[in-house]
Protein backbone atom coordinates (compact mmCIF):
# COMPACT_ATOMS: atom_id res chain seq x y z
CA UNK A 1 0.00 0.00 0.00
CA UNK A 2 1.39 3.19 -0.98
CA UNK A 3 1.06 6.13 1.29
CA UNK A 4 1.39 8.90 -1.61
CA UNK A 5 -1.11 10.36 -2.86
CA UNK A 6 -3.70 13.37 -2.45
CA UNK A 7 -7.04 13.50 -1.28
CA UNK A 8 -9.56 16.29 -0.71
CA UNK A 9 -13.01 17.24 0.57
CA UNK A 10 -15.80 17.24 -1.85
CA UNK A 11 -16.53 20.64 -0.82
CA UNK A 12 -13.27 21.90 -2.43
CA UNK A 13 -13.48 24.24 -5.55
CA UNK A 14 -11.38 22.95 -8.42
CA UNK A 15 -9.30 26.22 -8.25
CA UNK A 16 -8.44 25.29 -4.58
CA UNK A 17 -7.85 21.68 -6.18
CA UNK A 18 -5.19 22.50 -8.46
CA UNK A 19 -3.48 24.71 -5.73
CA UNK A 20 -2.94 21.95 -3.69
CA UNK A 21 -1.48 19.93 -6.47
CA UNK A 22 0.96 22.49 -6.94
CA UNK A 23 1.99 22.64 -3.55
CA UNK A 24 1.85 18.98 -3.16
CA UNK A 25 5.30 17.91 -2.25
CA UNK A 26 4.09 14.47 -3.96
CA UNK A 27 5.80 13.53 -7.65
CA UNK A 28 3.58 14.01 -10.61
CA UNK A 29 3.15 9.79 -11.41
CA UNK A 30 1.10 10.30 -7.55
CA UNK A 31 -1.12 13.26 -8.96
CA UNK A 32 -2.89 11.33 -11.68
CA UNK A 33 -5.55 11.29 -10.10
CA UNK A 34 -7.35 13.38 -6.85
CA UNK A 35 -9.30 11.14 -4.13
CA UNK A 36 -12.39 12.69 -3.24
CA UNK A 37 -13.52 12.44 0.32
CA UNK A 38 -16.67 13.08 2.40
CA UNK A 39 -16.73 13.39 5.99
CA UNK A 40 -14.84 11.63 8.35
CA UNK A 41 -12.90 10.57 5.55
CA UNK A 42 -15.03 8.84 4.01
CA UNK A 43 -14.08 7.77 0.27
CA UNK A 44 -16.53 9.10 -2.21
CA UNK A 45 -14.49 8.47 -5.77
CA UNK A 46 -11.34 10.17 -7.52
CA UNK A 47 -11.25 13.07 -10.43
CA UNK A 48 -8.34 12.89 -12.81
CA UNK A 49 -6.35 16.35 -13.74
CA UNK A 50 -7.67 16.27 -17.22
CA UNK A 51 -11.50 16.72 -14.90
CA UNK A 52 -9.98 18.90 -12.73
CA UNK A 53 -8.19 20.95 -15.99
CA UNK A 54 -10.83 21.32 -18.13
CA UNK A 55 -13.75 22.24 -15.03
CA UNK A 56 -14.87 25.31 -14.15
CA UNK A 57 -12.61 26.75 -11.25
CA UNK A 58 -15.82 27.61 -8.98
CA UNK A 59 -17.20 23.77 -9.36
CA UNK A 60 -16.30 21.73 -6.45
CA UNK A 61 -14.81 18.55 -6.88
CA UNK A 62 -17.68 16.57 -5.81
CA UNK A 63 -19.43 16.63 -8.59
CA UNK A 64 -16.85 15.88 -10.94
CA UNK A 65 -17.07 12.29 -9.67
CA UNK A 66 -18.75 10.26 -12.36
CA UNK A 67 -18.08 6.72 -12.27
CA UNK A 68 -18.62 4.08 -9.33
CA UNK A 69 -16.09 5.16 -6.49
CA UNK A 70 -12.72 2.37 -7.27
CA UNK A 71 -11.68 0.88 -4.77
CA UNK A 72 -10.39 -2.00 -2.55
CA UNK A 73 -10.73 -3.31 0.89
CA UNK A 74 -7.61 -3.40 2.84
CA UNK A 75 -8.93 -6.78 4.11
CA UNK A 76 -8.77 -7.90 0.58
CA UNK A 77 -6.47 -10.60 -1.05
CA UNK A 78 -3.99 -9.95 -3.46
CA UNK A 79 -5.59 -11.72 -5.86
CA UNK A 80 -8.82 -9.41 -6.12
CA UNK A 81 -6.87 -6.33 -6.35
CA UNK A 82 -4.93 -8.00 -9.13
CA UNK A 83 -8.06 -8.87 -11.05
CA UNK A 84 -8.80 -5.31 -10.54
CA UNK A 85 -5.84 -4.28 -12.15
CA UNK A 86 -6.41 -6.76 -15.12
CA UNK A 87 -9.70 -5.35 -16.08
CA UNK A 88 -8.63 -1.76 -16.42
CA UNK A 89 -5.22 -0.22 -15.60
CA UNK A 90 -6.12 2.50 -12.99
CA UNK A 91 -3.14 4.87 -11.95
CA UNK A 92 -4.05 4.59 -8.32
CA UNK A 93 -6.64 2.51 -6.54
CA UNK A 94 -7.98 3.62 -3.43
CA UNK A 95 -7.51 1.28 -0.53
CA UNK A 96 -10.34 1.77 2.08
CA UNK A 97 -11.09 0.35 5.80
CA UNK A 98 -14.44 -1.64 6.80
CA UNK A 99 -16.20 2.32 7.32
CA UNK A 100 -15.17 2.77 3.54
CA UNK A 101 -12.57 5.22 4.84
CA UNK A 102 -9.36 5.98 3.05
CA UNK A 103 -6.48 4.40 4.33
CA UNK A 104 -4.05 4.24 1.40
CA UNK A 105 -3.72 3.72 -2.35
CA UNK A 106 -2.15 1.13 -4.53
CA UNK A 107 -0.60 2.77 -7.99
CA UNK A 108 -0.56 1.03 -11.20
CA UNK A 109 3.12 -0.12 -10.55
CA UNK A 110 1.79 -2.39 -7.48
CA UNK A 111 -0.86 -3.30 -9.39
CA UNK A 112 1.77 -4.64 -12.50
CA UNK A 113 3.54 -6.72 -9.98
CA UNK A 114 0.25 -8.32 -8.49
CA UNK A 115 -0.99 -9.04 -11.79
CA UNK A 116 2.45 -10.46 -12.94
CA UNK A 117 2.40 -12.47 -9.36
CA UNK A 118 -1.20 -13.53 -10.13
CA UNK A 119 -0.46 -15.05 -13.38
CA UNK A 120 2.59 -16.42 -11.98
CA UNK A 121 0.41 -18.66 -9.64
CA UNK A 122 -1.88 -19.74 -11.94
CA UNK A 123 1.05 -20.86 -14.07
CA UNK A 124 1.76 -22.88 -11.12
CA UNK A 125 -1.50 -24.32 -10.72
CA UNK A 126 -1.73 -25.38 -14.70
CA UNK A 127 1.90 -26.85 -14.36
CA UNK A 128 0.78 -29.75 -12.09
CA UNK A 129 0.80 -29.31 -8.74
CA UNK A 130 -3.13 -29.27 -8.32
CA UNK A 131 -2.65 -33.35 -8.43
CA UNK A 132 -2.06 -33.48 -5.12
CA UNK A 133 -3.44 -30.67 -3.87
CA UNK A 134 -0.91 -28.22 -3.67
CA UNK A 135 -1.57 -25.36 -5.47
CA UNK A 136 0.04 -23.35 -2.87
CA UNK A 137 3.39 -24.90 -3.59
CA UNK A 138 6.70 -22.65 -2.77
CA UNK A 139 9.52 -23.83 -4.92
CA UNK A 140 11.86 -22.35 -3.14
CA UNK A 141 11.28 -23.54 0.72
CA UNK A 142 9.35 -26.29 -0.26
CA UNK A 143 11.01 -30.09 0.49
CA UNK A 144 12.23 -32.04 -2.63
CA UNK A 145 9.87 -34.89 -1.84
CA UNK A 146 6.45 -32.48 -1.69
CA UNK A 147 7.53 -31.04 -5.20
CA UNK A 148 8.25 -34.28 -6.14
CA UNK A 149 5.19 -35.33 -5.46
CA UNK A 150 2.87 -32.45 -6.18
CA UNK A 151 4.59 -33.10 -10.10
CA UNK A 152 5.37 -36.90 -10.20
CA UNK A 153 1.97 -37.09 -12.64
CA UNK A 154 2.68 -34.76 -14.88
CA UNK A 155 6.35 -35.77 -15.29
CA UNK A 156 5.54 -39.29 -15.96
CA UNK A 157 3.03 -38.09 -18.62
CA UNK A 158 5.35 -35.66 -20.03
CA UNK A 159 8.57 -38.31 -19.78
CA UNK A 160 6.06 -40.85 -22.32
CA UNK A 161 5.39 -37.72 -24.95
CA UNK A 162 9.53 -37.33 -25.23
CA UNK A 163 10.10 -40.82 -25.64
CA UNK A 164 7.42 -40.92 -28.23
CA UNK A 165 8.30 -37.92 -29.37
CA UNK A 166 12.05 -39.14 -29.95
CA UNK A 167 11.00 -42.03 -31.58
CA UNK A 168 9.09 -40.27 -34.98
CA UNK A 169 12.17 -38.13 -34.90
CA UNK A 170 14.64 -40.83 -34.78
CA UNK A 171 12.67 -42.75 -37.48
CA UNK A 172 12.15 -39.93 -39.80
CA UNK A 173 15.72 -38.88 -39.44
CA UNK A 174 16.92 -42.29 -40.55
CA UNK A 175 14.24 -42.40 -43.29
CA UNK A 176 15.88 -38.96 -44.16
CA UNK A 177 19.10 -40.04 -43.82
CA UNK A 178 18.60 -43.17 -46.08
CA UNK A 179 16.92 -41.51 -49.07
CA UNK A 180 19.93 -38.91 -49.08
CA UNK A 181 22.52 -41.28 -49.07
CA UNK A 182 21.25 -43.75 -51.58
CA UNK A 183 22.33 -41.28 -54.67
CA UNK A 184 25.79 -41.27 -53.12
CA UNK A 185 25.85 -45.02 -52.65
CA UNK A 186 25.30 -45.35 -56.75
CA UNK A 187 27.44 -42.63 -57.14
CA UNK A 188 30.63 -44.21 -55.31
CA UNK A 189 29.87 -47.45 -56.82
CA UNK A 190 30.96 -46.62 -60.31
Amino acid sequence: MNPNYLALPENTNVSQALEKMRQSPLKPEHLKVVFVLGDCRIYKGYVTVTQLLKAPEDKVIGELIENEPVAVSAYDSQDKVAELFMKKQYPLVAVLDKEKRLVGAIDAEKGLELVQEFKSQQLTVFGGTMAMGCSDIDIVNSSLSRIFKARVFWLIILTFFVILTSKFVTESGLRDMKRISEPLLKYSKH
